[in-house]
């Protein structure tokens, strides 16, 4: 198993990606909200997608909804409300209207990034600074656009931002 950290090159495509999918999931849960707001539904937790609507209901959004959500569940308390309810409808018909594209994270393997066997892969921004890390069973070699760092600058970093958001809390 080999393991590397790096930080992402501004110019890259691969950050122009990656800010392209924060904007799009900043977007998609404005409207998102705004949706679960006008339909009254409790969730807070959800998973995009414009072709149904998945959310970890309330306990409250099981009663109110009951007979709306279809009686398959995944293992993390996901749940999907039926397609042909209104719930559905309206959230498909506003997906249309206001355009709404599903955040895609860009992915290592899309830019090039050749490794083999199991992959595991993160990537995050701290200010203005894109980290990644791939753990792979084969060896890495970064791409043009990564400029490696050490795994204890990494992890400085990773505890440091989960102090801050934990304290901004």
């Amino acid at each position: 198993m080999s393991e590397k950290f790096f930080t992402i090159n501004k110019d890259s495509d691969f950050y122009a990606a990656y800010m392209q999918f924060r904007k799009d999931l900043n977007n998609y849960w404005i409207v998102f909200n705004e949706f679960l707001e006008i339909h009254e539904i409790e969730a807070t937790e959800y998973v995009p997608s414009d072709k149904c609507v998945m959310i970890i209901p309330t306990e409250n959004d099981l009663k109110k909804f009951d007979g709306m959500f279809t009686k398959k569940t995944n293992g993390c308390g996901v749940r999907y409300f039926k397609k042909n309810c209104a719930i559905t409808r309206d959230w498909l018909e506003t997906v249309k209207t206001k355009h709404l594209k599903v955040p895609v994270k860009p992915s290592y393997l899309r830019y090039g990034l050749m490794v083999m066997g199991k992959v595991s892969s993160r990537c995050f921004m701290v200010g203005d600074i894109l980290y990644g890390a791939i753990k792979a069973d084969s060896d890495i070699e970064l791409l043009n656009f990564m400029t490696e760092i050490k795994g204890s600058v990494f992890w400085k970093v990773v505890e440091d931002e989960e102090e801050r958001l934990k304290n901004a809390k």
